[in-house]
């Protein structure tokens, strides 16, 4: 029997909805590590090629997003003890490609950065033009920007998305805006609309970890499995980190036959959230040579029993 085989045999067909219910909770893992409680400061300093501060740029980072830079180009982001390493942070400026750092771990506070400018192009059938970098149009869209973050994480998704349609009218080559509506649209059960936002965010900037990962769950639905395992690879090699992107890109792996690849993916995600890992684990480390760990994952699977799958 194949590993192919194998894990077509055991996957169950609810997935679509342990991702849209894990999408919509949006609630991190807790680990029995014992956190930093200080809360630090990560300042970013952005520059362009000749050193000169980037006032208005945004530094985001999962469904926050900082307050436009001064005329010194400083970015701060508090560290609070909820922040989980390692976080990745994509920095925009209007006229400017974007960028994304990966911060390991709390002890690096201060971080320069140099983006590079854009050439003007056509994006959502308008010419970009000096008026998009007017500091009124930044605020504006800013502020639009902001308030549809909060009705995201009050799950107002529809006003979200109407408030950065009108954020994209006044910032058109912000990837980040794209990136939010893909969120919005998603959770409103709009995939392939998503997945268009989403392929814009990817398109226009070098800030690419966000939409790669969101373009490979999507992917991985609208089963074209190729090309989501090279959009969650390329997400988690660029340091973004999800257990939901772990567990699918391991699965992938799995059924490659990259079976290092998927050991590791796979132990990445939480069997409480997600049931089979156990199981598809152990198949990865049986076909490495590690017999015994293999079993020992194979205990684990049949202690939580599976509804559908292991039965008395």
């Amino acid at each position: 029997m194949t590993s192919r085989i194998t894990v077509a045999s055991l996957l169950a067909a609810g997935w679509v909805s342990l991702y849209l219910a894990a999408a919509a909770r949006q609630q991190p893992q807790r680990t029995n590590r014992q956190p930093d409680l200080s809360v630090r400061v990560l300042s970013i300093t952005v520059r362009d090629r000749t050193g000169r501060p980037i006032p208005r740029a945004v530094a985001t980072f999962g469904n926050s997003a900082t307050p436009p830079s001064g005329s010194d180009g400083v970015l701060r982001i508090e560290l609070n003890p909820d922040v989980r390493f390692p976080l990745v942070v994509e920095i925009h400026a209007g006229g400017y490609q974007g960028r994304s750092e990966v911060i390991e771990d709390r002890t690096r506070l201060n971080l320069e950065v140099t983006l590079e400018t854009t050439a003007p192009r056509k994006s959502n059938g308008k010419s970009v033009t000096a008026g998009e970098l007017s500091s009124e149009g930044q605020a504006q869209s800013h502020q639009l920007q902001e308030d549809a973050r909060r009705a995201l994480d009050s799950g107002d998704n529809g006003r979200a998305e109407a408030l950065l349609l009108q954020a994209l009218d006044l910032t058109p080559s912000l990837p980040a805006i794209y990136n939010q509506l893909g969120v919005a649209v998603l959770r409103q059960g709009r995939m392939q609309q998503a997945s268009t936002w989403f392929e814009k965010a990817y398109a226009s900037s070098n800030a690419r970890a966000f939409p790669a990962a969101h373009l490979g769950m999507i992917r991985w639905f609208q089963s074209r499995k190729d090309e989501s395992y090279r959009f969650l690879d390329e997400a988690v090699s660029l340091g973004f980190s999800n257990p939901a992107a772990h567990y699918y890109l391991g699965l992938l792996a799995l059924e490659k036959g990259r079976w290092n690849q998927a050991a590791q993916q796979l132990s990445l995600a939480n069997p409480d959230r997600f049931p089979y890992r156990d199981l598809f684990l152990s198949i990865a480390l049986r076909a490495m040579g590690h017999g015994r760990q293999a079993s020992k994952s194979f205990r684990e699977f049949l202690k939580r029993r599976p509804a559908g799958l292991v039965t008395s």
